[in-house]
């Protein structure tokens, strides 16, 4: 037996994505992870999952002995360059795949009981070159089979996991180990076990179980652990945040204008206004560098491009539609907007038309009564706080003097730890030459190979209610129902409409809520794609009318009830009835539902008739969701190929329906000329 590690990976054969003991997806910190220059055995077991009482029924899935299985590992899937890691089945030496010996405690992986084992070598060029670039990363791991006689590759599972420096490995410089963290259980365990709070006047003494006026702390205790510490019952204040710039880590050429000569960047965060800020309200600020320099060339690699000087300019108003425009905050401008640009500006309000007003300065602060640096002479009250050798400190008590925070834990809690001098967020460094190539602008590239922009795992099994809860729109009756927006789409991945598409397939799932049926509702649903313009910033965006769905209508039989009795006989007509249907009528219980259609002229219901009587009129409504398709070409959708846009649908106002439904953006098929 091969002495690799073995790392577990349990499968949903349904969607292809990586699940947990409870049937649940796994995500961002319960990712797998894999290190540079190491060699493991990935233990694939794919299930079948299913649900009974809200509770996950796992099975093992059977899997095809007779596909030709390939894994790999990728961070951009650009057919222009090699895979991260590549797994292969073959008939040699090279064969990567079901190693004999290569399961759990020496066993071989058994496809018939759903197992599959990868060996996985991260020893590659391609693995280092994708640890070593700039900014945040997804890296995706994809399994796909060949059936016997064809040439056409299927996804058997496609999810994400994390890829990591090995500590003092060549590639770069050693990254400390991860520490212990909550798994999703525990997490869920922790927070369902129901809190025990205290109450205290002085935060130290005389705690009790219920709270009385003069009680200024609280403390709470869960699942019989040691208390929490105390925390103080105060109303937070009004906060104001300030940005200014200077062109190195002590402040020189302090600005509040940005400009591609001021590469530092400083905030100050206060409980008051300042009219116009200077250079000594940010005396004890921290200046991070955010526009970089240019990098050095690299030693290997051919020459990267060069990049590109990149500005950010902020604006400020006083709502979401900019009015009020000004580049000096203050307190009744409480939006902010942000443009980029490769080349400088000096902004005026045009600039920021089609941008995203975000409101930044809430009604109320956070409580905390900044005091400046730490000094040991000066007298501090409770919840006073103050930054001692780069760390900020919260007073823990009313009379605090002479305390050092770093040392005087009964005194102070550390609420922001120094850390290191942080790099450019979003707009990045420029461009560093050589081996890891230039940073550049984030110029988006197509994804290939999907025949669907926005596919749906769940779609498939679309009349299971459960599936639509993952990916739903609610709208109540009195719901305000929006027809066009000006909001940036979120939710929904970036595409690039592929070529040869010449229209789009929506498929949308309709299912009523709150214990209502159909009854011949229509609703009319839009579509807005949002542009990406100049790869950098958005284009404005076009409501498009998608279609019109009309839902079932009620059926309105007669029959007999019996008092005390869940049969109903002599019904006029039980064609258009079916088990699960909401009934309604004299002598029927409220949410009573047709459990079962015996005859041409029977049913049974839910609960017994509260009355016997003859030729009842009866309203049955369907409940079940409801599949909805309609194909609309590019050129009505305002779209043309190459475009990289973002989705999000509306239900128009003038839709008639009374009561609650639920709209499922189910996805979008590329139809090809």
């Amino acid at each position: 037996m091969a002495n690799f590690k073995r790392i577990p990976v349990m499968v949903d054969a349904a969607t292809g994505k990586q699940i947990d003991e409870f049937g649940s997806v796994v995500r961002d910190n319960d990712f797998f992870r894999l290190l540079f220059d190491e060699t493991v055995v990935l233990c694939c077991q794919f299930y079948d999952v299913s649900w009974i009482d809200g509770e996950a029924q796992l099975t093992e899935h059977s899997i095809d002995p007779d596909l030709t299985l390939s894994a790999f590992g990728d961070n951009e899937f650009d057919y222009l360059t090699s895979f991260m890691f590549l797994s292969e089945q073959t008939e040699d030496e090279n064969n990567m795949v079901n190693i004999a010996s290569d399961w759990f405690d020496g066993a071989t992986a058994n496809p018939a009981n759903g197992q599959l084992s990868f060996r996985i070598n991260t020893n590659t060029t391609r693995f280092a070159e994708a640890l070593n670039s700039s900014g945040l990363q997804n890296f995706y791991f994809c399994i796909t089979g060949i059936p016997s006689g064809q040439t056409d590759k299927s996804v058997l599972a496609y999810f994400r996991f994390k890829a990591e420096n090995r500590p003092s490995s060549s590639v770069g410089a050693p990254v400390s180990g991860d520490p212990e963290y909550l798994n999703s259980q525990e997490v869920q365990a922790l927070v369902k076990s129901a809190p025990i709070f205290q109450f205290s006047i002085d935060g130290a003494t005389d705690w009790h179980d219920t709270q009385v006026a003069a009680d200024r702390y609280y403390r709470e205790q869960r699942n019989g652990g040691e208390w929490s510490e105390a925390i103080a019952l105060i109303k937070p204040t009004d906060a104001f945040v300030y940005v200014a710039y200077a062109s190195d880590n002590s402040g020189a050429d302090f600005n509040t204008t940005p400009s591609d000569a001021l590469k530092y960047r400083a905030e100050i965060h206060v409980s008051e206004e300042i009219g116009t800020p200077s250079a000594s309200d940010f005396s004890a600020s921290i200046w991070v560098k955010y526009l970089g320099d240019t990098g050095a060339q690299g030693e290997q690699g051919i020459q990267g491009e060069a990049g590109i000087d990149a500005f950010v300019y902020v604006a400020y108003a006083s709502d979401d539609s900019g009015t009020n425009w000004n580049l000096t905050p203050s307190v009744s401008l409480k939006y902010r907007a942000e443009i980029h640009s490769i080349t400088a500006l000096t902004p005026v309000e045009s600039d920021f038309s089609g941008t995203t007003w975000v409101k930044y300065l809430g009604e109320n602060g956070t409580g905390v009564a900044p005091q400046g640096t730490y000094n040991s002479s000066t007298t501090y009250t409770l919840n006073d706080g103050v930054t001692y050798n780069g760390s900020y400190y919260r007073s823990l008590v009313l009379t605090n003097l002479g305390h050092q925070p770093d040392t005087s834990t009964g005194y102070w809690q550390e609420m922001v730890a120094k850390g290191d001098t942080g790099e450019q967020g979003e707009q990045g460094e420029q461009g560093i030459q050589g081996e890891q190539g230039a940073t550049g602008t984030n110029i988006l590239t197509a994804i290939s190979g999907f025949s669907y922009l926005f596919p749906d795992p769940d779609f498939t099994d679309y009349a299971n209610s459960a599936n639509i809860e993952s990916n739903r729109g609610d709208y109540g009756a009195d719901a305000a129902l929006v027809s066009t927006s000006s909001n940036e789409p979120v939710g929904y991945p970036l595409c690039k409409i592929p070529a040869d598409t010449a229209s789009l397939k929506f498929r949308e799932v309709f299912e009523p809520e709150n214990g209502y049926g159909w009854n011949g509702e229509t609703v009319i649903f839009k579509g807005e794609f949002k542009k990406m313009a100049n790869n950098i910033t958005w284009s404005s965006v076009t409501a498009v009318d998608i279609g019109t769905f009309t839902a079932p209508s009620a059926e309105t039989p007669t029959g007999d009830t019996t008092l005390d009795s869940a049969v109903i006989s002599n019904m006029s007509d039980t064609s258009g009835l079916a088990a699960g249907m909401i009934i309604s009528g004299s002598g029927i219980p409220s949410g009573a539902t047709i459990a079962s259609v015996d005859s041409s002229t029977q049913i049974t219901i839910s609960d017994n008739a509260t009355a016997t009587a003859s030729t009842v009129s009866f309203t049955c409504k369907s409940t079940a969701p409801q599949l909805y398709e309609v194909t609309v070409s590019l050129a009505t959708l305002g779209l043309a190929v190459g475009d990289v846009v973002n989705f999000v649908q509306r239900i128009d106002s003038s839709s008639t329906y009374t009561n609650d439904i639920a709209l499922e953006f189910a996805e979008i098929e590329v139809i090809t000329s």
